[in-house]
């Protein structure tokens, strides 16, 4: 499940556009939005850019999810590090970070949901 871009982009550059995307303000927004058209098709997104291919291993990861009373409890770096090992992948500490970024905005618009529900 390793992203390799189009063009072959090398470990340095996928580690730069990770850092990249970790810096910029927008990315939880744009990770959100990308999020939430995945949860309305009710599968994962094409893996056709980096962005895609975090929200990918972000559903991986999300099939073991525990849950609490509440609802979903958050992915643990412990849950990232479970996953790398079995698939193989290679995930580096920004990315892992990215994919806990991803679930901050997927916890918020479930908790979100169960709220309006409760209207």
């Amino acid at each position: 499940m390793t992203f390799v871009g189009e063009d072959g982009e090398s470990q340095k550059q996928r580690d730069a556009k990770a850092s990249a995307h970790a810096d910029n303000p927008n990315f939880t927004q744009s990770m959100r939005n990308a999020l939430m058209l995945s949860l309305e098709a009710n599968k994962p997104p094409a893996i056709n850019t980096y962005e895609h291919w975090l929200i990918s291993c972000f559903w991986e990861i999300s099939t073991g999810r525990s849950y609490g009373s509440q609802g979903p409890m958050g992915l643990t770096f412990m849950d990232i590090a479970a996953f790398c090992d079995v698939v193989g992948e290679d995930l580096d500490p920004i990315e892992a970070q990215c994919i806990k970024s991803i679930d901050q905005a997927y916890l918020e618009a479930v908790f979100e949901e169960q709220n309006k529900a409760r209207r």
